[in-house]
């Protein structure tokens, strides 16, 4: 009888993992890569997506998710491109060479113009591209009650996910199919943060999140961008020791934005505004993640979002346009917050907003006010 080999605690570890996902070890075993001193898995076939880079020029690909050192390979305009893992600032991809399938790490914004801003089921099929020209070639097309992220918008044309057999692609159609098949709104907000200790972070659209949570980070500078509409945005911000800064404006296309960068202030407040013809038909909703606040309710079309006078950090935010509404905040926003506000306040000195206390910290509420 030939000796019983001993098994390795990482080998049992690959078929505990083959047994309870239920598949062929085989199916398992080939997929293991090592990077960033992690062992990773590429994502199965249901999740594994397809597409071309969004510019068709070379991208170099790097050994690590950082994107640091010499490059590894390049990615050519004509390479379709196999996305397997993507974070805001790089993405884990397969691209085609003479040896076959290589892999590495590319700038996300190599292939996505946002991490998606929302999904709906497609009302009838129409044609996808490769890139943000027609004369890029069609990419396949999607059918009647597809699932279909919208992510962004270039040069008139959509950036979507949609489903194809055996996972998905990341593709470009017409705004007009966007628009009949996808209910999709012209009008964008787009928007942009500058996070301590992570730096410029993807662009975002109409009501996702930018920024962090739970990461005890400041966001210093925010960048934000109306699209899709004419007229244009105005913003102004409350910066940790500078106070608040001039209003800051910019037409439609083009962003605009406020706060600092390499000088380690807390962006504390910001307002936000449509100006011109966008302004007669939308209102622009924003609310803020703050520091030992949590989310703070929506404000509208100038209402100040955050906190002066508190030494509070803005961590996180969410900005979408709306249906125009008549007044300068929603309905019950300055009462929210205040509740919100002065409640926390009262907490921190063992009173409730009835007690002996109300009236000095409805006077520290006033005295240092969110909302103008």
């Amino acid at each position: 009888m030939k000796p019983i080999k001993k098994i390795s605690a990482s080998t049992l570890a690959v078929l505990s993992l083959a047994a309870c996902m239920a598949v062929p070890l085989s199916d398992i075993i080939p997929m293991t890569t090592q990077y960033s001193g992690l062992i990773a898995f590429n994502a199965n076939a249901a999740s594994i997506r397809k597409c071309y880079t969004i510019n068709n020029e070379n991208t170099p690909v790097y050994g690590n998710k950082s994107l640091s050192g010499s490059k590894i390979g390049t990615i050519y305009g004509s390479d379709e491109v196999t996305v397997y893992e993507v974070y805001d600032k790089a993405s884990y991809v397969g691209y085609p060479t003479a040896n076959g399938e290589k892999k590495g790490w590319i700038k996300t914004s190599a292939i996505l113009l946002s991490t998606g801003v929302k999904t709906v089921k497609s009302s009838g099929k129409f044609t996808s591209y490769k890139r943000s020209t027609t004369s890029s070639g069609s990419y396949g097309a999607v059918y009647l009650a597809d699932s279909v992220t919208i992510l962004g918008e270039k040069n008139s044309m959509v950036q979507i996910k949609y489903p194809v057999s055996g996972g998905y692609k990341y593709a470009f159609c017409t705004k007009a199919d966007a628009q009949k098949f996808l209910a999709y709104n012209t009008a964008t907000i787009s928007y942009k943060c500058h996070v301590q200790d992570v730096g410029d972070m993807q662009a975002v659209s109409n009501g996702a999140t930018c920024g962090t949570i739970g990461r005890g980070l400041r966001m210093e500078y925010l960048d934000v961008k109306l699209s899709g509409v004419s007229g244009g945005i105005k913003i102004q911000g409350h910066i940790e020791g500078d106070g608040w800064t001039s209003f800051k404006s910019a037409s439609a296309e083009n962003y605009v934005g406020v706060g600092t960068k390499g000088k380690s202030k807390r962006l504390e407040a910001v307002t936000l505004s449509l100006t011109g013809a966008a302004a007669n038909t939308y209102s622009i909703t924003y609310r803020i993640h703050v520091k030992d606040v949590g989310w703070m309710p929506f404000v509208s079309d100038g209402a100040v979002a955050g906190t002066t006078g508190r030494s509070l950090r803005i961590e996180a935010i969410e900005i979408k346009l709306v249906p125009k509404i008549s007044s300068g905040t929603t309905a019950d926003s300055v009462s929210s917050i205040r509740q919100k506000i002065v409640s926390k306040a009262l907490g921190e000195v063992g009173q409730s907003e009835n007690g002996n206390n109300n009236i000095k910290y409805n006077t520290w509420y006033y005295g240092h006010s969110v909302i103008h």
